[in-house]
């Protein structure tokens, strides 16, 4: 890809991920493009993190497709993200 968002200074991942967002007390899976600042995710410990930062870097990242089950969440890079992707 030749581009990809850092959240919260920490996270690398590419547009087309959707991960569960509680938004106004509601969670809901969206794509990391439409995550906002003061969001909040799930880390690897289950614990929530509010979303304090987002930055599009605009440069070539390598990725890894994981085939998990048909529809299935896993942990990257400490956030909880689903293996179904906008296409």
């Amino acid at each position: 890809f030749n581009q990809y968002y850092k959240i919260n200074d920490t996270i690398s991942v590419t547009y087309e991920h959707i991960v569960p967002v509680k938004r106004d007390g509601i969670w809901k899976f969206i794509s990391v493009e439409n995550i906002l600042v003061g969001d909040v995710i799930m880390d690897h410990n289950l614990n929530e993190v509010i979303i304090e930062s987002k930055e599009l870097i605009n440069e070539t990242i390598d990725t890894v497709t994981i085939d998990t089950e048909i529809k299935d969440v896993y942990f990257v890079e400490g956030m909880m993200a689903h293996n179904q992707y906008i296409k």
